[in-house]
C-alpha cells in the first residue's frame, strides 16, 4: 500500500500544476504601436491581473517606458526584451478597477530625444472568488461548511460545485448576498485518499461571467483509518500502571486512550491522549484492576479501531508473594493476565457461535450436527479452560522474563491450534436432493464386487431376495448433497463435498444383509478420502466401496475437497442380502446322511469332509498369513521411530527411503495396513528437518533457505501442519520483513 505521505505529495503537485495552469490563464497581451516622428496615444481595457505589453517599431530600436510624464529616455526603466523591431514588457499584480498610464520612448541610432508616446490601461478585472472549508486539510469524512468570498458584487447566486475525481461534480447549494456566501458538503467515509476540487462561476452587476478561483481551489482529502494498535502491555505497579505499544506507522498525529474499571471498552470511554508510543498511568487505587484499550489518529483526524483489550492490577506493593513462597515478577504478572483475557475472549466468541448456530435454518442446523462440529466447538471449550487453568498456574512460578515468553509462545501455540478446529460458519455453496432408486443392475455389480467368485445361480439367487427384501420392507432413500465451506474461528476456510441419505425401511440388523455405498473415482480416489459420520461401517473395497448395517437409517460422509453436485449425486446405496451358497451344484446335501440305502458309506464320507476341512484351513492360513516382507518392513518402521526418538535423524531418514522402495512389493491388503504408520514416520521426519531448520533460520535470515522450508511445509499433511504454522509462520514474517 502507498503510503500517505507520498500521496499527499502526489496531491500537492497536483495542487501546484494547477495554481500555475490558472496563472498562465491570467495574462493578456496588447499590441502598441510606436512612431518615431510624432507622439501616439493609445487605450486598452483589460479583465486581468497581469498584461503583456508589445511595442512594435518600424525600424530598429531600442524601447523605455515610465510611470511619470517627461522623464528623460535615459532614466526611464527598460522592457523586459527590447531589440530589433518586437519590445515586450509584462505588468503584473494589476489592481482592480485602476487606470494605470505608461510613457514610451524608443530610440534608434540617433542621440536625439525620442518622441515620447502614452499608453493607458484600464483594469476591470472579472468576477473570481475565494473558497474557505471550516476544516483544514487534509479533511477528513463527515460534514465540512463551506464559505465562497467574491472579489465583487454579484448579481446573482454564485454557481459552486465539487468533486473527488475530476470527473463528476455536484452542486453546492449556496446561501447569501453580496460578496458572501455559504453552503456545506459531505465527505463520504471511505477507504482511500482523493483530492477535492471546485468549479465556480458568477455574473458581476454588468453581466460579464467570471469562473476563477484565486484560493481554495483544490483540497486533500485523507478518509484512510490509521491501522490497529498491537500487542497493547499494560503492567501493575505500585501506585501506578504502565501502558507500551507498537505502532510501526509514520502518519500518526497522536494516540486516544480509552480506560474502564469494567472489561468491553469502547470509544465512550476515552480518557487521555499522547504523542508517545507509552502511558503512566499514575490517576489509579491500589489493588484495583484497570482495562485499556488505545487508537492511533492521523493528520486528518481519523481515528483507528480499537486495540486488543489490555488490563492489570495496581500493586498494593512491592512484595512477590505474602506467603513468602515466591512466585512470578510482578512485572510479568501483567502478560499472564493478558493471555487470559485473550482465551476469555476466544471462550466467549465460541459461546457466541454456539447461540448463532441455534439461529441458523434447520438445513444448517442439521450440517452441524451430522458433521460433527457441534461436537468440536463443544470439545474447543474445554480445551480453552484446560490451557487457561495451565496459564493460571504460570503466576506461581518463579520464572524469568524469557521463560515466560516461551511458555507464552507455546501456549499461542495451543491455543492458535484451538482455533483453527472451532467452526464458526458454513456456507452452503450448492444443493441439490432426489429420492433414489435401487436398480436390479446395482444390486448385481455390488454382489460381484463383495464375492467375485460366487456361483451364477447363487448370484441370480441372491439378487432375487434382495430386490424381494427391498420391496417387503418398503424401502426409500432420500438423498441430499452439499458443497459447503466451512469457515473457522482463526479465518481459514475449508471447501467439503458432504452426502447424506435416509433410509425409510423396516428392517433389522441381519448378519448377511447389508446396506452398500458405491462411490465413484470422479468423486474421490479411495476410501481414505472420505470421512464417514456413521459409527459403524466397514470399507469392502479401497476403490472405494463402504457398507453398513442394514438396520441403519442415516448415512453421512464427506470429503474435505470441492466436488460437483452432479458427481456426488453418481454415488449409488444398495441393499444387498448375500446368503451362502444352497448347494445346488454339488450333490451333497442333508439328506445324504439321512438316507439309510447308503448310510455305510457315512464314515467315510465324513472323513473326507475333514480332511477337506483341514486342506481349506491350512490354504487360509497360508493366504493370510503376513509375508516375510511385510514383517520386514514393520520392524524397519519400529527401528525408524526409535531412531527418532533419539534424535538420529539422518538414519530415520535413510531407513524411510529404502521403506518406500520395499512397499510398492506389498499386497493390497498389506498395504492399507502398513500406510498410516508409513505416513506418520514422513510427516515425523519432515517435522523433524523443519524445526532444525527454522532454528538455523532464526539465526542466518537466510531467505534461500527459507523457500527450502516452504516447499518442506507444503508436504506435511494438515494436523502436521498445525503443529509447526504458529512458529514456521512467525519466523517467515521475520525474514521477509527483514531489508
Amino acid at each position: 500500500m502507498i503510503k500517505k505521505e507520498y500521496v499527499c505529495l502526489l496531491m500537492i503537485i497536483i495542487l501546484s500544476m494547477s495554481t500555475n495552469i490558472v496563472s498562465a490563464k491570467t495574462s493578456h497581451m496588447v499590441t502598441f504601436d510606436y512612431s518615431f516622428s510624432e507622439s501616439v496615444q493609445k487605450e486598452a481595457d483589460i479583465d486581468y491581473s497581469s498584461v503583456l505589453l508589445r511595442v512594435n517599431t518600424d525600424r530598429s530600436a531600442v524601447c523605455r517606458y515610465s510611470e511619470f510624464r517627461g522623464m528623460s529616455y535615459e532614466n526611464m526603466d527598460y522592457f523586459d526584451i527590447s531589440s530589433g523591431k518586437s519590445h515586450e514588457k509584462v505588468f503584473r499584480d494589476l489592481d482592480d478597477e485602476t487606470i494605470y498610464t505608461y510613457y514610451i520612448k524608443c530610440r534608434n541610432n540617433s542621440s536625439n530625444e525620442p518622441p515620447e508616446s502614452e499608453f493607458l490601461l484600464r483594469v476591470n478585472k472579472r468576477v473570481s472568488a475565494n473558497i474557505l472549508l471550516s476544516e483544514e486539510s487534509p479533511l477528513s469524512g463527515g460534514m465540512v461548511d463551506v464559505t465562497l468570498l467574491t472579489s465583487k458584487i454579484v448579481s446573482q447566486t454564485p454557481e459552486l460545485s465539487y468533486s473527488f475525481d475530476g470527473v463528476v461534480y455536484n452542486s453546492i447549494p449556496l446561501e447569501g448576498s453580496e460578496k458572501k456566501w455559504k453552503g456545506h458538503l459531505i465527505i463520504p467515509e471511505s477507504d482511500d485518499n482523493s483530492i477535492l476540487s471546485f468549479k465556480f462561476k458568477s455574473y458581476d452587476l454588468s453581466g460579464r461571467p467570471g469562473n476563477e478561483i484565486i484560493k481554495g481551489n483544490v483540497f486533500i482529502v485523507d478518509t484512510l483509518k490509521p491501522k490497529t494498535i498491537t500487542n497493547l502491555r499494560s503492567v501493575g505497579r505500585v501506585g501506578s500502571i504502565d501502558l507500551e505499544w507498537h505502532y510501526d506507522e509514520d502518519d500518526f498525529e497522536e494516540f486516544k486512550i480509552y480506560r474502564s474499571t469494567s472489561s468491553n471498552i469502547d470509544y465512550t470511554d476515552f480518557y487521555e491522549s499522547t504523542k508517545e508510543s507509552f502511558f503512566e498511568d499514575s490517576l489509579v487505587e491500589k489493588g484495583k484492576t484497570y482495562y485499556y484499550r488505545v487508537s492511533a489518529i492521523d493528520s486528518a483526524g481519523n481515528e483507528g479501531d480499537l486495540s486488543f483489550e489490555s488490563h492489570a492490577t495496581v500493586l498494593l506493593d512491592n512484595k512477590t508473594s505474602s506467603s513468602g513462597l515466591g512466585g512470578l515478577d510482578p512485572e510479568l504478572r501483567g502478560r499472564v493476565d493478558n493471555f487470559i483475557v485473550e482465551i476469555d475472549s476466544v471462550i466467549d466468541e465460541i459461546i457466541s457461535i454456539e447461540s448463532s448456530i441455534d439461529l441458523k435454518d434447520n438445513r444448517e442446523i442439521e450440517l452441524f450436527s451430522d458433521l460433527g462440529l457441534k461436537k468440536g466447538i463443544s470439545d474447543s471449550k474445554g480445551e480453552l479452560n484446560s490451557l487457561k487453568r495451565d496459564v493460571e498456574k504460570y503466576k506461581l512460578q518463579d520464572l524469568s522474563e524469557d521463560e515466560l515468553n516461551r511458555k507464552i509462545d507455546s501456549s499461542t501455540l495451543r491455543l492458535n491450534i484451538i482455533k483453527k478446529k472451532v467452526p464458526e460458519d458454513i456456507v452452503v455453496l450448492d444443493e441439490d436432493s432426489e429420492v433414489s432408486e435401487i436398480e436390479e443392475k446395482d444390486i448385481e455389480e455390488v454382489i460381484l464386487e463383495m464375492d467375485s467368485q460366487i456361483s451364477d445361480s447363487n448370484k441370480k439367487r441372491n439378487v432375487r431376495e434382495s430386490l424381494k427384501l427391498k420391496e417387503d420392507s418398503g424401502l426409500k432413500i432420500n438423498s441430499d448433497y452439499y458443497v459447503i465451506e466451512v469457515v473457522y474461528l482463526d479465518g481459514t476456510k475449508k471447501e467439503m463435498s458432504v452426502v447424506k441419505k435416509v433410509i425409510s425401511a423396516e428392517l433389522e440388523r441381519d448378519k448377511n444383509t447389508y446396506l452398500v455405498e458405491v462411490i465413484p473415482k470422479s468423486f474421490v480416489e479411495s476410501a481414505s478420502e472420505i470421512n464417514v459420520h456413521n459409527i459403524n461401517y466397514q470399507v469392502i473395497k479401497e476403490d472405494p466401496i463402504i457398507s453398513f448395517e442394514s438396520d441403519a437409517k442415516e448415512i453421512i460422509y464427506s470429503s474435505n475437497k470441492r466436488s460437483s453436485v452432479s458427481k456426488l449425486k453418481d454415488t449409488k446405496l444398495v441393499l444387498v442380502r448375500l446368503l451362502e451358497d444352497s448347494g445346488e451344484t454339488s450333490g451333497i446335501t442333508g439328506y445324504f446322511f439321512l438316507n439309510p440305502s447308503i448310510k455305510e458309506y457315512s464314515g467315510l464320507f465324513i472323513g473326507f469332509l475333514i480332511i477337506i476341512a483341514l486342506f481349506v484351513y491350512f490354504f487360509y492360513l497360508k493366504n493370510n498369513r503376513p509375508s516375510d516382507l511385510f514383517l520386514r518392513i514393520s520392524g524397519k518402521l519400529k527401528e525408524s521411530f526409535e531412531l527418532l526418538e533419539k534424535g538420529e535423524l539422518d538414519e530415520a531418514e535413510e531407513i524411510y527411503k529404502s521403506l518406500k522402495n520395499l512397499y510398492k512389493s506389498l499386497t493390497k491388503k498389506e498395504k492399507k495396513i502398513l500406510y498410516r504408520d508409513l505416513d506418520l514416520l514422513r510427516n515425523k521426519i519432515l517435522v523433524s528437518v523443519l524445526e532444525s531448520g527454522i532454528e538455523k533460520l532464526k539465526k542466518d535470515r537466510d531467505k534461500e533457505l527459507l523457500r527450502e522450508l516452504e516447499k518442506i511445509y507444503k508436504k506435511l499433511s494438515d494436523e502436521f501442519k498445525l503443529e509447526v504454522s504458529y512458529f514456521f509462520e512467525k519466523v517467515r514474517k521475520d525474514v521477509e520483513n527483514e531489508k
